[in-house]
This record gives structure tokens, C-alpha cells and sequence, in this order.
């Protein structure tokens, strides 16, 4: 996973808001699936990718319901750093993973052993404070998430990262951020239970690269 895909974004209302966009990770979480009926990886000699295709998608349809009200996908990756599609609006799936079928056939013709996956990154609904009032706003690339089957498994494995600490009540620098926080925070809590339950499986990792960061599997700071 790149953990520089949010460099650079600039903050599109003030620089009074607390929260920042950093190159680190703030927070990651690995949910991972339960049994498939594929060992990844797979022999391409012997794969039907549309086959494998139609677990894939059935996840992720489960997945994409589970972040229904949170995270809207804009862009797909495949391989990781090749743009497959985007679109400044939500994307129309059914067609992307038309779009995502044809670049997995592709690509097993060039090797020996695949596992499907792709990268996803889009607009994520949050709560900001605009002008002493909380209103939601839809920003780009505050999370990003790659799904994928797990070589060396019978597993699925859903990973979702960002790199923003707009969901923390204190924010990095130490600013007092509990006016938005403890709401984006609920609602990532939220996602993430979504997320498991749609794989039924569990977060088996989570992480962040600052020290300090209260995380865990529900989110950060949350029981």
C-alpha cells in the first residue's frame, strides 16, 4: 500500500481546521475474510479468471454496502500505481469491474501464479467544522483501501488506511479536535464492523506510524 497517496492534498476549507493530511499513516486495519473456496495464489494455466471474478465481486459488493454511507469509490488501481479507471464523481461498478476483469486476464497471461486484487480510493463522507458549525463534506483520498487474495491462503484480506487525523478528538500536532473527531470516529468504527461482518471474518492488524495514536480494532480511541 502506498503511504504517500494523500501527500499533497491541500485542506479544502481553512487552515484553521485542526486536522491535517500527512505522508505517514495514521491509522491501517487488515480485515481479513473467512475461508474461499480459491488457494491463492493461483496457477494461470489452470485459472478462469471470470470464475474468480464472481467471489471477488460478491465481497465486494458486501464491502461497498458496508461503506455505503461513509466512502464513495472514484478510482480503481491495477496493479498498484496504474491508474485502471477514475472519475470525479462515483464510479459506476458494474462497469469498472468489467474494466478490472479484462486488466486480471491480461495479466495472467504474462505470469504463472495470480491472485485478484485492486486498489480503490474515492470520496469519504466526514463531519468538518465550518464556521463553529458541523456539517458533512465529501473529501478525496481520506481513505484508501486495497482488497485482495491473500498468498499462501484460502483468505481474502480487505486493508484500509489513512493518512488524515480527522478522526481523532486530538490531532497530531496536538490540537483539540473533539468538535468533529469523536463523530468521524464513530462512523470509521462503524466501517469497520460493516467491513468484517460482510467478510465474516475479523481485523486480524492494525497500526499507525505516529506514536501516541490510541488505536485499535474498532477504530482509534474506541472500545
Amino acid at each position: 500500500m502506498d503511504r504517500n497517496y494523500l501527500t499533497g492534498v491541500a485542506n479544502p476549507y481553512n487552515m484553521a481546521q485542526p486536522w491535517k493530511i500527512y505522508e505517514k499513516s495514521v491509522g491501517m486495519w487488515v480485515v481479513e475474510s473467512n475461508r474461499s473456496v480459491f488457494s491463492f495464489p493461483l496457477s494461470t494455466e489452470e485459472t478462469d479468471v471470470k470464475s474468480v471474478a464472481r467471489e471477488y465481486f460478491h465481497y465486494l459488493d458486501d464491502i461497498m454496502v458496508a461503506l455505503r454511507d461513509l466512502f464513495a469509490v472514484t478510482a480503481i488501481e491495477y496493479p498498484q500505481g496504474k491508474l485502471l479507471v477514475e472519475s470525479p464523481i462515483p464510479l459506476y461498478m458494474d462497469q469498472s469491474k468489467d474494466r478490472l476483469i479484462i486488466a486480471w486476464e491480461d495479466d495472467t497471461k504474462k505470469c504463472e501464479s495470480w491472485a485478484p486484487g485492486a486498489i480503490f480510493s474515492g470520496l469519504t463522507e466526514v463531519v468538518v467544522d465550518a464556521d463553529g458549525k458541523t456539517v458533512k463534506s465529501q473529501l478525496p483520498n481520506v481513505l484508501k483501501m486495497m482488497f485482495s487474495g491473500v498468498p499462501g491462503s484460502d483468505q481474502y484480506a480487505l486493508v484500509l488506511s489513512t493518512n488524515c487525523d480527522i478522526w481523532l478528538d486530538k490531532t497530531i500536532s496536538g490540537s483539540d479536535n473533539s468538535i468533529i473527531g469523536t463523530t468521524n470516529s464513530l462512523r470509521l468504527k462503524c466501517a469497520l464492523e460493516g467491513i468484517a461482518d460482510a467478510l465474516d471474518g475479523k481485523v486480524v492488524h492494525f497500526a499507525s506510524e505516529f506514536p501516541g495514536v490510541e488505536i485499535n480494532e474498532h477504530g482509534f480511541g474506541l472500545k
